[in-house]
């Protein structure tokens, strides 16, 4: 379950769950006290069949009122308000229930949802409506509780804009059971993203001279998608990459290709997906893998390893060592493809647990992950590392909680094979660490203030293998993938402490936008400067690098169609490393089309 669905059930489930009692008892002409058991029952099931939510969410909506499960179930079957291979006892899965729930509350979607009207894009209509939360697969079995939530979020919504009354309950029919529903699980789409860039280096006098230069990437996602019968889904998606930074460019990719198949309480994932520890400090990024896991009331369990050879290297973004680096950087040689566009070969293997709710408050995730290298250098040079990761997360009222941080170890490794080596290198460790407050501005639209605060450790020289590097305890983080942190200034987190600042509001659903500031302090001259060719002795000096300021407005006038125009600028001058450099200033707009 998402940070998000923690949040909206514990700060407002007590008044959704009266609400939606309330419709029952006055709705169902049932007891108060039989309304009580039923949605007790309800929120503690980890899984509900498509009747049981046909019953509850036409009764919520007022569509139809009845006490028979499989009447509610056919009532919206022969509407095709539900997936047409779906039966009254099977297992309900969330985008199918979102299907439901926009056709029973009469919800108008986007352009796509207009068009085509299915549970693909009823999934997408409630994510952009903020009715289903974060990271949730459209695929996945729905629980009891998460069904009160959305429906409970529904009800919100309908009540906070006042919007048309509840639709009036249909005359109820007299259905004759369907031997067979076809199956249509069929699903493709294409996304078509584009990113400009201007970005200006203002002069300070008139003896100074600005400098200017631009960017532009372009990428369409094409996919499939279709259910593997009642227990498994397949997804597979290509990429098309094409832009202009110094010179044009453009990439072929095979992106997220995936098989999953659930076997009750077990999951099984094969193919290439993303895997991301619980703070995304150690890695977040596309890798082939195997991943296994187990869901009970004691929280999720998962299993994996993974492989990034065979992932292009600027979706892998594996930058472990210096020559990693540098061949990152390095273009595409048609003539000497298999050299030049893969990932370097890193072998993962991670042990993950995730809690939703230890005691009705705190969302615990914790994983420990492991690297092996398989480049091809002497055995005494591998760079093996393992992590050590936990996050927590804890609501609060208004205001949303997470601490966390991760602790790396490098391994070195002696001997002329994994099988004969010895594993040293426990003296010391890496560590990264964040902290971040979210606080929801009670207002008549939905606005936030997050603050951000991220440190990685970077005392001793990075990618140095010798263990008498420094006497302190902690040497510089590396991650398996690297991520920037900034918009402008990109530097890595190693080595750094960053600080960030950010208001985001939603004043209409098409109309949104966010101001955030960023402050980078380094306190380790051997990290990198980030990706700034600056005035001065680069990666030397004092350790205050500077702020960045970004703002953004978006625009989508549908769900299927996003325009976001930026404006920011990093400016040195208040660091001290540079305090002489130019304020880099940076215009971009950003455009989004999904025929998704």
């Amino acid at each position: 379950m998402t940070d998000s669905c923690i949040t909206g059930i514990i700060i407002s489930m007590k008044t959704r769950i009266f609400t939606i009692l309330l419709l029952f008892v006055l709705c169902g002409a049932l007891s108060a006290q039989s309304a009580a058991s039923e949605m007790e029952t309800l929120l503690a099931s980890e899984t509900i069949t498509w009747a049981q939510a046909a019953r509850f969410v036409l009764q919520a909506s007022e569509v139809l009122v009845t006490s028979n499960e499989e009447d509610a179930f056919w009532y919206a079957a022969i509407r095709k308000w539900l997936p047409t291979n779906a039966q009254p006892g099977d297992t309900a899965r969330i985008d199918g229930i979102a299907l439901l729930l926009m056709r029973s509350f009469n919800i108008h979607g986007g352009v796509m949802y207009t068009v085509l009207g299915n549970s693909h894009y009823a999934f997408r209509e409630l994510v952009y409506r903020d009715i289903i939360h974060g990271r949730t697969d459209r695929y996945q079995m729905i629980t009891g509780e998460q069904l009160v939530s959305f429906t409970g979020r529904i009800l919100d919504k309908i009540e906070n804009d006042e919007m048309a009354a509840l639709l009036y309950a249909d005359e109820r029919l007299a259905l004759e059971k369907r031997h067979e529903l076809i199956p249509d699980s069929f699903d493709f789409g294409i996304l078509f993203n584009q990113f400009a860039a201007g970005y200006l280096i203002k002069a300070d006098d008139v003896n100074d001279d600005s400098e200017s230069f631009f960017e532009y990437r372009a990428n369409l996602t094409p996919r499939v998608s279709f259910i593997l019968g009642d227990i498994g889904t397949f997804y597979i998606s290509l990429g098309l990459s094409a832009g202009y930074d110094d010179s044009f460019y453009h990439v072929y990719e095979l992106l997220r290709t995936e098989m999953f198949f659930r076997f009750g309480d077990l999951g099984f994932r094969v193919g290439r997906f993303n895997y991301s520890d619980p703070m995304k400090f150690v890695a977040n990024s596309l890798f082939d893998g195997i991943q296994v896991t187990h869901t009970s009331h004691r929280g999720q369990f998962g299993i994996g390893t993974w492989f990034s050879g065979a992932v292009y290297k600027k979706n892998a973004d594996i930058m472990m060592t210096a020559a990693e680096i540098e061949y990152y950087n390095e273009p595409i040689d048609r003539d000497d493809f298999f050299n030049t566009y893969f990932a370097p070969p890193r072998f993962l293997f991670a042990f993950d647990w995730e809690h939703p709710s230890i005691g009705g408050l705190v969302h615990l995730s914790t994983a420990a992950t492991w690297q092996f290298d398989g480049t091809a250098v002497d055995m005494d040079q591998k760079f093996h590392t393992q992590y050590y990761t936990v996050r927590a997360a804890i609501p609060f009222n208004d205001f949303m909680f997470t601490a966390g941080g991760s602790i790396g170890n490098f391994i070195s490794v002696l001997g002329d094979s994994i099988a004969s080596a010895t594993f040293i290198g426990f003296d010391r460790f890496s560590l990264a660490a964040g902290l971040g407050v979210n606080y929801t501005i009670p207002s008549k639209f939905h606005s936030m203030v997050s603050f951000n605060l991220n440190f990685g450790s970077g005392e001793a020289l990075l990618f140095r293998f010798t263990k008498d590097a420094s006497g302190l305890p902690f040497y510089a983080f590396v991650p398996v993938t690297t991520q920037y942190y900034g918009e402008i200034f990109k530097p890595t987190l190693t080595g750094y402490t960053i600080f960030k600042l950010e208001y985001s509001a939603r004043f209409i659903e098409a109309l949104g936008a966010s101001v955030s500031g960023s402050y980078f302090i380094r306190h380790d001259v051997n990290a990198s400067p980030g990706n700034l060719v600056m005035d001065g002795d680069v990666g030397f000096g004092e350790s205050f690098m500077g702020a960045e300021i970004n703002t953004q407005v978006v625009f989508s006038p549908f769900s299927d169609v996003r325009y976001i125009l930026g404006v920011g600028a990093f400016m040195p001058a208040l660091g001290n490393n540079w305090p002489d450099a130019k304020s880099i200033w940076r215009i971009s707009i950003r455009t989004t089309f999904g025929l998704y």
